[in-house]
């Protein structure tokens, strides 16, 4: 570890970039033989590969409160904290968070997102299982789209039938 004026950035006092990272890598438990050259790290060091709640919703594009509300609801685990009692986040919770993001453009909602999870433990159950959720997901995207379709036939007729002036019988009020 850099000792004294050192491991200071000469022109703030603030600690170097690498300073800090190996600190937080330390504090983590993470066992660390990497070589600092000019501020950079050299040798990889996985375990601490953790990032920050704002880089997390940065890398996938789902807001920070979002986040927050997944761990209060159970679709994401409760993640370990630093030691100032920030949340630090493994790889495992950005493909958790993008799998999720992705599951709700497709319309599945996060009980089914949470069934997903659920099933992934046994992969052997897991594949049928999915296939049945999502083939259920199907029958309701195509029993909306047919309520749209009768829904949208009937306004039609509503815009037909209406002359648009401003007579009191308009069939649409």
């Amino acid at each position: 570890m850099l000792s004294g004026s050192a491991a200071l950035d000469r022109h703030r006092g603030k600690p170097r970039r690498a300073e800090v990272l190996k600190r937080r890598a330390q504090d983590n438990g993470a066992s660390i033989t990497h070589a600092v050259a000019g501020g950079r790290i050299r040798e990889p060091w996985r375990r601490t590969d953790l990032v920050t709640i704002g880089a997390l919703s940065e890398r996938t594009e789902v807001n920070i409160e979002t986040i927050r509300y997944y761990e209060r609801i159970g679709i994401l685990p409760k993640p370990p904290r630093s030691a100032g009692g920030h949340r630090l986040y493994a790889e495992e919770y950005q493909r958790r968070l993008v799998f999720v993001r992705r599951a709700r453009e497709l319309g599945f909602s996060l009980r089914t997102c949470a069934r997903f999870f659920a099933l992934s433990g046994d992969r052997h159950m897991a594949c049928g299982q999915a296939k049945r959720i999502t083939e259920k997901h199907v029958a309701d995207i195509h029993r909306k789209v047919d309520e749209l379709k009768r829904l949208e036939r009937a306004l039609s007729a509503m815009v037909t039938q209406c002359r648009g002036d401003d007579t009191s019988d308009c069939p649409i009020t």
